[in-house]
């Protein structure tokens, strides 16, 4: 558990995983070079912080949903509102694929 815990724990992660985020109050977010991994880092950890975290929708989704849910909220944010039709589309899509493969 010390290990776990350390602000050392995952420093290498990231570089290794771009979907990687720490819930480790002591990680340093700075380590972080992405903007937007380091930016819901710092998101995540505020929250921890102030105890309002909670689990999401997309804790429940299928992994696969999840990461077109994901990746598209990341594109969402570089793309603007004229990308909300094409995402959603792509979302609902991976919802299709794991419903008639799950």
């Amino acid at each position: 558990m010390e290990a776990l815990t350390s602000p050392e724990f995952g420093t290498a992660w990231p570089a290794i995983d771009t979907g990687w985020i720490p819930a480790n109050r002591r990680f340093d977010a700075n380590q972080i070079e992405n903007v937007f991994q380091r930016r819901f880092t710092e998101i995540n950890l505020a929250a921890l912080d102030a105890d309002p975290f909670r689990f999401d929708a997309s804790d429940l989704m299928p992994p696969s949903v999840n990461d077109a849910f994901r990746f598209g909220m990341e594109r969402y944010f570089v793309d603007g509102p004229e990308s909300a039709a094409e995402i959603l589309a792509e979302i609902e899509a991976a919802w299709a694929t794991f419903e008639s493969t799950g």
